[in-house]
């Protein structure tokens, strides 16, 4: 059975901003043990939960998430832990090669954590390095970077969680020493002005064994 539910408007809040009140909440099984809680939330994405006068004869679980693959948040006891900060939801892409890029062989450059909603995946190669890397904001990217020069692009469709780029190096002794740069990106729509996001950076250090 459901606890009562009330939608409570507050003078001065914008239409974009949220209560919903839980007010004597009955206790299951137990009538006369009552809560009174909160749960807040505005436009900008703040969530707040607020919580009066509550029972503690029962353990209480409070949380939220976008669901599917969300991250575990790990628990943490409101009682005793004070301001704390939460954790994405996602975890970044991460990007990386199969094996040591030798001489006479194939390597996989593989991008993994791709979002399930990843419509485009891409790795980038090239000649130059972006060591500290160039921040992306500008074309809609917030908090991502550059770490390659754009000499390579090669898409490939995800297959949700990953997708790879094989790479061949040519059995060339002039290539002993040389460097490749690389990284991963993905389109995943929404998550930023452009919908792509980026993976750190990789540099190729190329040797014969």
């Amino acid at each position: 059975m459901c606890p009562d539910r009330s939608v409570t408007h507050v003078p001065g809040c914008t239409a974009h901003t949220i209560l919903v009140t839980w007010q004597n909440v009955q206790q299951y099984a137990a009538p006369t043990v009552l809560s009174t809680f909160q749960l807040f939330a505005d436009g900008s994405g703040n969530v707040e939960y607020r919580y009066q006068a509550c029972a503690s004869a029962v353990s209480v679980l409070t949380g939220w998430s976008p669901g599917g693959a969300a991250r575990d948040r790990v628990g943490v006891d409101l009682s005793v832990a004070g301001p704390f900060e939460c954790r994405a939801d996602s975890l970044p892409l991460q990007h990386s090669p199969s094996a040591r890029p030798i001489l006479g062989t194939t390597i996989g450059l593989d991008t993994t954590d791709v979002p399930a909603s990843s419509i485009l995946g891409a790795t980038i190669l090239g000649v130059t390095q972006f060591h500290s890397g160039i921040d992306l904001t500008f074309l809609g990217m917030p908090q991502c970077a550059a770490y390659a020069s754009l000499d390579v692009f090669a898409t490939a469709i995800p297959s949700a969680p990953t997708f790879s780029y094989p790479l061949s190096i040519p059995h060339n002794l002039a290539l002993v020493g040389s460097h490749v740069y690389t990284q991963g990106i993905a389109l995943v729509m929404g998550l930023n002005p452009l919908g792509f996001i980026s993976s750190n950076g990789v540099d190729l250090s190329i040797g014969d064994q």
